[in-house]
């Protein structure tokens, strides 16, 4: 029987992240090189004192499916488990505004969280009644070191929403029980952005509009408890600039007042 057993791991079960071959001391590759204090000893045993990993500072960047094996002269032996190392968003903004004369363009975005959120958008009265979810008509993402940044947008009728109701968007992180709920006033009677008056802010390409900035945040608000679509983006409005954003467009992928 081998009284030396080497250990290793790996992640998505191909690249080789830890290695320890007793007596020496163990080795740390890929992406947890420099991220492993190898000088850690779980046991006093010589033969064991290795066995577990001490990552000081985890990131999301090491999330992934992590194998261990341990083998012998004789026999080899493989477990396999989730690792998962979650974040909750650095930044959370949730703005609305018109694209054409009958809609109103509700937009989520985050960024600096992981794993890749889950989003509900919502509408509700001022009194928490009446709560109605709004179909999420598109989303757009990228992941960045391990970090997210992305965003939804949905659509609500302008005539069928009165004044002062919520709108809202909730967010969930995969994997953990994490939520996060942001929540807005609806004005209709603010002048809102919209296909007919974009020319007037051509002056200011660098400026925003007040009533996207200024309009008030009731609640902000991480819950323990646990709870897209692809695009279906409709037509734009037929009597609008074709300089402007129409529905499909979100508030952040283009800049309104270009040229």
């Amino acid at each position: 029987m081998d009284l030396c057993p080497p250990a290793r791991r790996y992640v998505d079960k191909v690249h080789l992240v830890y290695q320890w071959i007793p007596p020496r001391l163990p080795q740390a590759l890929g992406v947890l090189a420099g991220r492993v204090n190898t000088t850690f000893r779980v046991s006093s045993d010589p033969w064991a004192a290795h066995r577990a990993l001490y990552i000081p500072r985890p990131h999301p960047v090491l999330s992934g499916q992590y194998s261990c094996t341990v083998s012998t002269f004789e026999d080899e032996d493989t477990r396999v488990a989730h690792f998962l190392v979650w974040k909750a968003p650095k930044r959370v903004e949730l703005k609305y505004w018109r694209p054409s004369e009958h809609l109103v363009n509700i937009t989520c975005h985050i960024a600096g969280a992981a794993p890749r959120p889950k989003f509900t958008l919502f509408t509700h009265e001022i009194n928490g009644t009446n709560r109605q979810e709004v179909s999420v008509r598109g989303q757009a993402g990228q992941r960045v070191e391990g970090l997210w940044q992305d965003e939804v947008w949905g659509l609500i009728v302008w005539a069928e929403t009165p004044p002062e109701t919520v709108v809202g968007c909730t967010l969930l992180l995969p994997g953990t029980k994490q939520t996060h709920t942001t929540t807005r006033a609806y004005y209709p009677e603010q002048h809102l952005p919209h296909l007919g008056n974009t020319q007037q802010h051509k002056a200011r390409p660098h400026t925003h509009l007040p009533c996207l900035l200024d309009l008030p945040i009731l609640t902000t608000t991480t819950t323990e408890a646990a709870t897209v679509r692809g695009d279906d983006a409709p037509r734009h409005w037929a009597n609008g600039s074709l300089a402007s954003p129409g529905a499909a467009t979100s508030f952040f992928e283009r800049d309104i007042w270009s040229e």
